[in-house]
């Protein structure tokens, strides 16, 4: 539960630097603290926040911002998952199917970043996702 809070603590700053605090008001760190043991409750305030930030970028004119969130929370979840792999529980691993069917997610984030290529944050993004996909690329279907 301290893990959560301290996740909850890091979105808030994040969502203050992005000028978009009132994504994650009062009321959602209280639904958050009322459902710290229901991990389903917290993937879906966390989905709905995420939603609810990207909306009020792009409605601001803030498409490539929006883009870059989303495709770090798309990284941040890859990192996750793939730190909780071990190399001995590679075979018939659920997990790991999941990672491999990411390669096919690349390619959107790929193209969602490229439709800004004047902001250079984006660009950024874009040229690791591009690292990214090089590895993926290695992985047979």
């Amino acid at each position: 539960t301290q893990a959560t809070m301290n996740y909850i603590e890091a979105a808030k700053k994040m969502a203050d630097g992005l000028n978009i605090l009132n994504a994650i008001n009062e009321e959602t760190i209280q639904r958050l603290e009322e459902h710290i043991n229901n991990r389903d409750v917290i993937i879906d305030i966390i989905s709905e926040t995420l939603m609810n930030s990207s909306s009020f970028l792009k409605e601001n004119g803030l498409e490539a911002t929006a883009s870059v969130v989303l495709v770090g929370g798309w990284v941040e979840g890859l990192y996750i998952a793939t730190n909780l792999v071990s190399e001995r529980s590679l075979k018939d691993n659920k997990l790991v199917e999941r990672i491999v069917d990411q390669k096919l997610s690349l390619d959107i984030m790929m193209n969602l970043l490229e439709q800004s290529p004047e902001d250079a944050d984006a660009m950024a993004v874009l040229e690791d996702v591009k690292s990214l996909k090089s590895i993926f690329d290695k992985i047979l279907n």
